[in-house]
Formats: structure tokens, C-alpha cells, sequence
């Protein structure tokens, strides 16, 4: 009889280590995460000098995982550039900017007005894709004001997604997998 509870315990043991087991492989699977690095863009502290002409200046900056940040400045306004690599074509180009969203309300003429560049990253496990980039902006006609653009990575390129007033809502802009590249608003 000792024997027997004993095969029994063991069982019911080993029954439980098998459910147990079983139960911590179907949950392994997590949802993706997303993550922010951050490089500065500010011309006076993070970048250097590469050309200067008769009303425009050429900045570089601190780049992120392979890729290359100029800002482009002159009369009064700024627009960034992303290449990859040693590429010299830029996969966001500094008119990007303006001749996506120039004309749509509220903006007129956009121009960089923040310091900071965002790289928003999905992770899944030990992989990280970058998803977007996200800056501020303003605009020639109300210069106190900026709102967040962000701009979708593509594998050739990055396009514009759209803008939000606030960092979360411009974070669940970039990391919506059916947002596509055409120009949203987010509140």
C-alpha cells in the first residue's frame, strides 16, 4: 500500500510538472514591445559644420544604428535629412518635410524646432526593427508653437505617417502596424 501512494504521489506529481510546463509554453509568446533611443539634434550642442553657403548651413549629426542625421538651416528654418550609412542620398530628405505637409492646416512652411530625435524600435526577443523616427516641428507662421512629426522607416526610405500634439500619442502613431504613409493626425 506504501508503494502504491507513493507511485501515486509521483504521478500526480509529475502529471502537475507536465500541465506546468505546458502552461508556461503557451504563454511564452509576448506581444511585441516598443522601445525610444534618443540622439541629439540641436546645431549649437550636438552637430558640427560640413558646408556653409550665402544663406544656408549644413549641419551633421549624432546619427543611430548606421544611419546619418544632417540638418539643413537658412533663413531662419531647419529641416532634417536621415541617409544610411556612407549612402549620400538621403532617405528622408530635408524638403521631405516641407512638401509633404506644407499647406496642410495648420502649416504653411515647417521647419525643425526640437533638439531631440527619436528612434522608435519594435522588439521581439533579441530582434529590434526601427519603426519610425519622431521630432518636433514648427511652422514660419507661428514659430512658439511645435507639434511631433513622425516618419515611418521603410526599408528604402522613410515616409510621412503624420503629427501628434502630444509624445504618446505620436509613440501609438509610430507604432501602429496599419498605420501607413499617408499623412495622419493624431490627437
Amino acid at each position: 500500500m506504501q508503494n502504491a501512494k507513493c507511485k501515486m504521489h509521483w504521478l500526480a506529481t509529475a502529471s502537475f510538472c507536465i500541465l506546468h510546463f505546458s502552461f508556461c509554453i503557451t504563454v511564452s509568446h509576448a506581444a511585441p514591445r516598443f522601445v525610444s533611443e534618443y540622439t541629439g539634434i540641436s546645431i549649437e550642442r550636438d552637430c558640427t559644420m560640413a558646408t556653409q553657403g550665402a544663406d544656408y548651413a549644413e549641419y551633421q549629426c549624432p546619427g543611430h544604428d548606421g544611419f546619418r542625421v544632417r540638418i539643413v538651416s537658412g533663413e531662419g528654418a531647419a529641416s532634417l535629412g536621415i541617409a544610411r550609412g556612407r549612402e549620400t542620398e538621403s532617405i528622408l530628405h530635408p524638403d521631405d518635410l516641407a512638401q509633404t505637409i506644407a499647406g496642410v492646416p495648420p502649416f504653411s512652411s515647417p521647419f525643425v524646432s526640437g533638439d531631440t530625435l527619436e528612434w522608435r524600435y519594435r522588439t521581439e526577443g533579441a530582434t529590434k526593427t526601427l519603426v519610425a523616427v519622431i521630432f518636433r516641428i514648427s511652422d514660419q507662421a507661428w514659430p512658439e508653437k511645435n507639434i511631433l512629426f513622425v516618419a515611418r522607416a521603410q526599408p528604402d526610405r522613410f515616409c510621412a505617417l503624420g503629427f501628434a500634439k502630444t509624445n504618446a500619442a505620436a509613440r501609438a502613431l509610430a507604432d501602429a502596424s496599419g498605420a501607413n504613409c499617408k499623412m495622419q493626425n493624431a490627437k
